[in-house]
């Protein structure tokens, strides 16, 4: 798998040709590496999309538990959310600092 990263607008289409044992590699636009979302923009847009997925999976979660007659008062909500959604959120966090206001509305 190949990644392509640059500043310069007029590369973001380019698509390198790199072969290995002489069979080419596969250019992906968007690669994941330790669980962040890259694109060849180096924006955050792919990634805080990725995260608002992940997140919303987890508060689906946390919104079945309120939904049930199993007694589920504050404090579980509260430890439910800190160990499932909250994670999600702050795992990469230096990376909103260059993120523009539309995708920190977001999340």
């Amino acid at each position: 798998m190949v990644g392509f990263f640059t500043t310069y607008r007029k590369l973001y289409g380019f698509h390198p040709s790199i072969f290995l044992n002489h069979q080419p590699l596969s250019v992906h636009k968007h690669s994941k590496y330790l669980g962040f979302v890259l694109g060849p923009e180096i924006l955050s847009n792919k990634y805080i999309d990725h995260v608002v997925l992940r997140s919303r999976m987890s508060l689906n979660i946390l919104k079945c538990i309120l939904g049930r007659d199993c007694g589920a008062n504050a404090s579980a909500l509260r430890n439910t959310y800190i160990s499932l959604v909250r994670p999600i959120l702050e795992y990469g966090y230096p990376i909103y600092c260059c993120a523009s206001n539309s995708n920190l509305h977001k999340l």
